[in-house]
Formats: C-alpha cells, sequence, structure tokens
C-alpha cells in the first residue's frame, strides 16, 4: 500500500522555535515510512521551516465507500475495487494550465480563474419554482383546511409566503463562479491542500451517466467550513453543484441574502409547536418545495449532525428534511433519489483553533467563517480530506427489512440476563411521533435506521489524520509523556492498524514530515522537554483543561475505527474484575479462561450503554452479531487466544493451579451438561503477548465511561432543571471533581456533559415531564431515588472502566 502526498510542491510550514530540537533529531533520522513507497525530500530553509517537496504516490491504498452489502446489496458496484487506485488524488486549491483549454505563460498565471469560467452550473428559475410550491395540491389543502377552521386565510398566507421566503434560493452563474475563486484563494492560504479521490469521482459520474436522479450527499458535521468546501470540490471536479441545506442559526440578513445566490437553502427551523397548524403548514411547504426541486433534478447537500452537536445523533432537523425526501419520492413527484455519503475530515479545524468558548458566537453567523480564515496563519489548518462513498438508491433500501428493536428494561441490563443475546435497542427519539405523526411504526423505523446508516457511513468514510494518531497516541498509550523515537515507533504501529482495518489516512510521504507536521499543528497543547545529552525529546500533554480536550476531540476518530476492540477490551476487564472480586488475592492466578458467551453479553451491556451516543453502531447489525464481531477483532489483533476447553474443567474459581472458567453464578453446580454443545466449548485466554494493545483499548472508552460514573452522584441535583440547564449543572460539577483530582479533563467537557444526560435518558434514568409552564424538565426515576439502586447503577459502570 502507498500513502498519498501530504504537501505540496513549494509550501513550507511557519517557524517554530521549539520543534528545533524535533527537526534536528528527525533530520538524521530521515527514513521513509516502512512498506510505502513514498518519497519525500525536505531542507532546510529560513531556520527550521519545512520545505517538502511533491513525493510519488503509489498504487495500492484502502478502498473505502462501499456499499454495506446487508442493506442495499443491490447498489454495490462489483467494478468499485477494480483498478481504483491507478487514478490517484486531485488537490482543489491547485489547479495548473492541464486543467484548462489555454497553455502559455498568461494561462499558468489565471489558470483556476479560466478552469472556474469553465465549468458550467445548473440553473433554474426561482421564481416559478416558489410559484409551482404555493400551488401545489398539498399546500392548497392545507391553507383550504385551516381557513375552514380559523376563518382568516390572510394570516394563514403570510404565514405562507414568509415561510417560503425562507426556504427560496437560487443560483447566480456569475456571482457563484466568483465566489468559488475567492473561496479557492482563501482556502488556499488556511489549508496545505484538499484532497478528493479521482475514483470516487468517476464512480459518482458513472452512477449519474446511468441512472439519472437526483442526488443527496449526506455528510456529518465537522465544521462551519463544510458548507463552503464539500461544494467547492464538487464543482472543481465538474459534477453539478449542489444546493446546501444550511442550518437555522444565521442571524444576519446580508449574509442570507449572499448564501441564497451561492445556492445554499437556510433552513426555516423547526415549528415551535410540533403537530399545530402551523406545523402541519411547515412541513407542506417543505416537501413541496423539495418535491419541486427534486423533479427539477438538483442535487442536495445535507449534514446529519448540528455543527456544535454534543451527541451523535441526526439532529430533528435533518430528519424532517430526510422524511420531506422521502414523501417526495412516495408522492411520485420523481421516481426515485440516490444517497451518497460524504467524510470530511482536517488536520485542525476553524472552530478548533478559535477556542471553545468563540464557538457558540461562530453559531451566531457563519460569516465569521471569511473573518477568521483570513486571519488564520499561513496554512495554519494543515490539510483536509474529502471521501464521497458509493451511491445507493432509496428505494433498494426500503426493499430490504431491517431489524425490529426489543424494548428491553433496565433491569435486564443490570441482572446480565440471557435475553441480552436477542436484545435491540429502540431509537425512537430520532423520529418522535409528534414530528410526523403521519408515518406509521414501520416506517418511522425505517427512516430512523436510514438516518443511523447514513450517519455511521458519512463517520467510517472519514480518513484519518496524522493529528488524530498523534493525538491519540498520547492520550491513550502514553498519558505521562514519551521520548520522541519512541512515539515515531508506536505511530508506524497504529497506521498499520488503521490501514489492516481497510481505513484510509489523509496524509502520507516521510515519517519526519508526518510527525513535524503533526506536532506544529499542536504544539500550543504539548510539552517538549529536550532530554539529558540532547539525545531525544520528551513530549507530553499539558494537564489543562484546554489542551487535553483539544486533544481528544482529534482523537475521538480512533473511537470509531476500534470500536468493536474497544468494546470487547472493556468486556474483557469487567470479567477480570469480577474474578478479583470473586476470589482471594493470594490465590489469583490470571490464567483465566473466558467464556464466549458470557463476553458476549458483557460487550452487549457495554453496546446498549453507549449506542447512539459515542460510538455509532451499524443499524444493521443486530446486538449479537456486533458482539461476535467484536470477540473475533481482539482475536485477529492478538488480545484474545482461543482456546480448547476439556469437560473435565468446571470452573472452580476456588480451585488453585487450574484455568478460571467464567459462568455465572446460576452455572457454578458443577455439571458438565453445560459442556456438551459445541457452542459452549468456545472460550479465550487473554494473552500474555500484548498487554499494551490490551490497555490502549480499554482506554479509549474510559473518558466517556468516567463521565458517565462522575455523573450519578449528581442525578439527584438534575431534577426540575431543563435538559440545557441540567448539562451546565453536570458540567460545572464534572470540572469540578477533574480540578480536584488535577487529571482526567478529557472527562470534564461540556460535550460529555450532554452525553451523560442524554444517556440516563435513553436508560430511562432520567424522563422528561412538561411542567405548568408548558416547559419541559427533567425528572429522576422513582427507584434511583434510592441508594441501593444507584450503587448498582455505579457498579455497572464502574466494571468498564480502565482506571
Amino acid at each position: 500500500m502507498a500513502m498519498r502526498a501530504h504537501f505540496e510542491e513549494g509550501t513550507s510550514l511557519q517557524d517554530h522555535s521549539e520543534l528545533k530540537p524535533i527537526l534536528a533529531i528527525l533530520d538524521a533520522k530521515q527514513r521513509p515510512i516502512q512498506n510505502y513507497n513514498a518519497m519525500e525530500t525536505w531542507s532546510r530553509k529560513r531556520g527550521s521551516s519545512l520545505n517538502a517537496t511533491k513525493i510519488f504516490v503509489g498504487n495500492l491504498h484502502p478502498m473505502v465507500g462501499q456499499c454495506c452489502f446487508r442493506c442495499v446489496p443491490e447498489s454495490v458496484n462489483v467494478n468499485f475495487l477494480k483498478n481504483g487506485s491507478s487514478f490517484g488524488f486531485l488537490n482543489v486549491l491547485h489547479m495548473n494550465e492541464a486543467e484548462t483549454r489555454y497553455k502559455g505563460w498568461l494561462a499558468r498565471r489565471v489558470c483556476f480563474l479560466l478552469f472556474i469560467w469553465e465549468r458550467n452550473l445548473q440553473v433554474h428559475s426561482a421564481v416559478e419554482r416558489d410559484a409551482r410550491v404555493l400551488q401545489s395540491s398539498r399546500v392548497k389543502n392545507i391553507l383550504c383546511h385551516q381557513k375552514y377552521e380559523t376563518g382568516n386565510p390572510c394570516e394563514m398566507e403570510d404565514d405562507c409566503l414568509r415561510i417560503s421566503l425562507k426556504i427560496k434560493t437560487s443560483i447566480s452563474t456569475c456571482f457563484a463562479k466568483f465566489g468559488f475563486w475567492l473561496f479557492q484563494k482563501v482556502l488556499g492560504r488556511v489549508f496545505i491542500n484538499v484532497l478528493v479521490s479521482l475514483h470516487q469521482v468517476k464512480i459518482l459520474k458513472e452512477f449519474n451517466k446511468k441512472h439519472k436522479v437526483p442526488i443527496i450527499f449526506v455528510s456529518a458535521h465537522k465544521s462551519a467550513i463544510d458548507y463552503i468546501l464539500v461544494p467547492l470540490a464538487l464543482f472543481c471536479v465538474n459534477l453539478q453543484v449542489p444546493y446546501t441545506i444550511c442550518g437555522a442559526d444565521l442571524k444576519s440578513v446580508w449574509f442570507r441574502s449572499l448564501l441564497h445566490k451561492l445556492g445554499m437553502i437556510i433552513d426555516p427551523g423547526l415549528p415551535s409547536e410540533p403537530d399545530s397548524d402551523m406545523d402541519s403548514l411547515h412541513k407542506a411547504i417543505l416537501i413541496s418545495y423539495v418535491s419541486e426541486m427534486l423533479s427539477e433534478g438538483q442535487h442536495l447537500l445535507l449534514f446529519l449532525e448540528n455543527i456544535h452537536g454534543y451527541s451523535r445523533r441526526p439532529s430533528p432537523a435533518s430528519m424532517l428534511w430526510l422524511c420531506s425526501i422521502k414523501e417526495a419520492v412516495r408522492s411520485a413527484a420523481i421516481p426515485d433519489v440516490a444517497f451518497v455519503p460524504v467524510g470530511v475530515a482536517y488536520d485542525s479545524t476553524v472552530e478548533g483553533r478559535m477556542g471553545h468558548a468563540s464557538q457558540h458566537q461562530m453559531n451566531q453567523g457563519m460569516y465569521c467563517f471569511l473573518k477568521i480564515a483570513m486571519s488564520s496563519i499561513y496554512r495554519g489548518l494543515g490539510c483536509s480530506r474529502i471521501d464521497f462513498g458509493q451511491p445507493f438508491l432509496l428505494k433498494n433500501f426500503i426493499c430490504r427489512r431491517s431489524l425490529s428493536p426489543t424494548h428491553l428494561s433496565l433491569q435486564d441490563i443490570f441482572l446480565n440476563s440471557s435475553e441480552l443475546l436477542s436484545a435491540e435497542k429502540p431509537f425512537d427519539w430520532i423520529l418522535p411521533p409528534l414530528l410526523f405523526p403521519e408515518f406509521e411504526e414501520q416506517e418511522r423505523h425505517l427512516m430512523v435506521n436510514l438516518s443511523r446508516h447514513l450517519l455511521c457511513s458519512a463517520c467510517s468514510y472519514t480518513s484519518v489524520m496524522s493529528t488524530s494518531i498523534f493525538s491519540c497516541l498520547l492520550l491513550f498509550k502514553h498519558p505521562s509523556g514519551v521520548i520522541l523515537s519512541q512515539l515515531a515507533q508506536d505511530f508506524l504501529w497504529l497506521l498499520e492498524e488503521i490501514l489492516f482495518r481497510n481505513r484510509d489516512v489523509g496524509f502520507g510521504g516521510c515519517l519526519s514530515a508526518v510527525l513535524y507536521n503533526a506536532a506544529s499543528l499542536l504544539k500550543e497543547h504539548l510539552v517538549f522537554c529536550i532530554m539529558p545529552g540532547n539525545k531525544d525529546v520528551y513530549i507530553l500533554p499539558k494537564n489543562t483543561s484546554e489542551a487535553v480536550e483539544a486533544l481528544y476531540m482529534h482523537a475521538e476518530i480512533l473511537q470509531d475505527v476500534f470500536k468493536f476492540e474497544a468494546l470487547g477490551a472493556c468486556a474483557v476487564h469487567a470479567m477480570l474484575m469480577e474474578i478479583v472480586l470473586c476470589s482471594n488475592p493470594g490465590d489469583m492466578n490470571f490464567d483465566v479462561v473466558l467464556s464466549q458467551e458470557e463476553l458476549q453479553k458483557k460487550i452487549i451491556q457495554l453496546s446498549l450503554l453507549l449506542s447512539g451516543e459515542v460510538l455509532l453502531l451499524p443499524p444493521c447489525q443486530s446486538f449479537l452479531s456486533i458482539a461476535e464481531d467484536a470477540v473475533d477483532s481482539l482475536v485477529r489483533c492478538g488480545v484474545l487466544i482461543m482456546e480448547e476447553v476439556t469437560e473435565k474443567l468446571i470452573g472452580d474459581l476456588g480451585k488453585k493451579h487450574h484455568d478460571l472458567m467464567w459462568k455465572t453464578s446460576d452455572c457454578l453446580s458443577g455439571s458438565d451438561s453445560d459442556c456438551e454443545t459445541s457452542e459452549n466449548m468456545k472460550s479465550f485466554k487473554l494473552s500474555q503477548s500484548c498487554p499494551d494493545m490490551f490497555f490502549f483499548l480499554c482506554r479509549m472508552l474510559s473518558p466517556l465511561l468516567r463521565a458517565l460514573s462522575w455523573s450519578v452522584d449528581t442525578l439527584q441535583f438534575l431534577e426540575m432543571l431543563t435538559p440545557a440547564a441540567s448539562m451546565e449543572e453536570l458540567h460545572r460539577f464534572l470540572m469540578k471533581k477533574a480540578q480536584k483530582e488535577k487529571s482526567h479533563y478529557e472527562s470534564c467537557t461540556l460535550k460529555m456533559a450532554a452525553t451523560a444526560v442524554w444517556v440516563f435518558k435513553d436508560l430511562g434514568i432520567l424522563k422528561e415531564e412538561e411542567g405548568d409552564d408548558k416547559v419541559v424538565y427533567l425528572t429522576l426515576g422513582r427507584e434511583f431515588h434510592q441508594p441501593e439502586e444507584k450503587k448498582k447503577l455505579q457498579n455497572l459502570i464502574d466494571q468498564f472502566l480502565f482506571v
């Protein structure tokens, strides 16, 4: 396999004096990354700045983006994996004269302007579209019904016009081309490059030519730059520019007008009173508007998450748009639509550079992105990578039968009962009945699974950047610091583990250049110490809440890469902890044999606890299938070793000099009948050769589990608070807890507090009730007022927590 170029020819990083020791050491140890045909040379210029030349791009690399064979087997393209690596990558911020029809000195100077001017934009009249929306039968029926009910037609028509004015948009050809040229210049000063796979672009063009249906590009929301970067990339590869659906948090009137001309739809927001007359009118206009745009052949770009969401769940606004698209297809306005998951990866984001205190200001107006971008240091955000998944048709997804959730009580999770092996967690809160009451339960469940599938695919197609690997190693493998030479070896090890799991990376080249780029972007959060004799450099994260939170934000993507292994490792840790509690310390023998069935139950317990909030688990897989994959993953990476267990081994926890067979308390009867089937014969041992890998995987979920464990003590103080106020109250408590211990700052962020509230709500521990003032408050379940139940919840969480 080969990796892509991280730097463009002639680019350089800013001079960082504190990184001179690193530069000197890496210069002496310069070597290419093992097993990758990538070469890069770099020289000294202006002190310690790095000047990397264009490197050779190899032929082999992981192919990401293929359709799920469970959900849409009809859309799986057999040609997707053929000759995919021979197309290379395109940097959309750097165009040369080869991309235009012109040659010569002048063409090289204005090549990008010529390139943009030659691109075509598909434009339709917005006035005619708005008129067709207002005259649609769906909107007319709602207006006639409400006129009959209220007797005030003028007021309803004014509401109708006000909603349509918020949604309406049109693309001004000249203005859009000028805007894309301006954005390319601005982003070229912020990013080193923005890479797009030409093979993925070829698949999109072939699909569009064959099916000729509207395409819905769906992505998670990493940064405000997503609004500009994804349409710019599609424009540069000569694909139809989609209408981008922006959030409803833009307050500036003039900036809304600017975005309208660039083809961006400003989401009008959700009605304040669901299931009201205004709600019906709002949905009727939205569905009619979506139907008109898709019937014109327009593409859409939809972001499933809120830009600064505290939970890995589709937002209510995005669900409203997805349901509107589904209704447009059902009403035969269009025969079908295609969905394309989009993964966007950054070395660093504008929000990360601004700090969390300034993120709320960005929510008030995305126009400050331009101000931040213009004032950024030269290429201060590193690199970016955009990946497009393979398209699949909506009707193909609908034809597949999805899993039906089984409501499982919290007591079943506590008791680790046998029902866990067939358990499924409902996700009804993603699409509440009030949002689309006309949907039946099966149809609602289908849309919930579609949104989860799209969000999971978009995140799994996102490339891993060098700053993520760097941060992950410092937080989860070397929290107390590490010397540079050891960090370089671990970087290569983790890189191979990522590629082995068929996840691509958004960087490439010489190891020294990659490490230098990551260290320079994260330097504000790190401490560099020169070892005695100046032989090596010691690197450790700063012990401040801002630094640890920033590093954890970069490392979060690795949780998705190793989610199965992390679930399995924490389950193994829980089983070992129970064995420790059941045995005498002097008689403890760690040569323990773990039953597959009990291990799967522990994994399902943890999956039910965390799914939907932190871990994006595939909706097409049952929890039992996820548990089986987790066990298999631990065996593949060497953490577990399969053992042959004979019938003579009955699992006596008190015996010496015997392997310990993990069983539940009701299985310690000494009967051999449980060992007669081949399924029960499967068992595993914890490998003694790679404990570091086991500890590394356990630490990945420790920040969230620790936040949940700390939050149990504050449950009674969250009563009669609104959800937003309870998150702030819990955040203050977590901050005090971390400051008191002077560690674990990654567990005390506002996102962790919000995630803990969501987890407790999903488990039914916290419940929402509407007060007399029509405000929703949180109440604590009656049984959790008792100390015994709180202790039981605390033990459930703490068994998985690796300290």
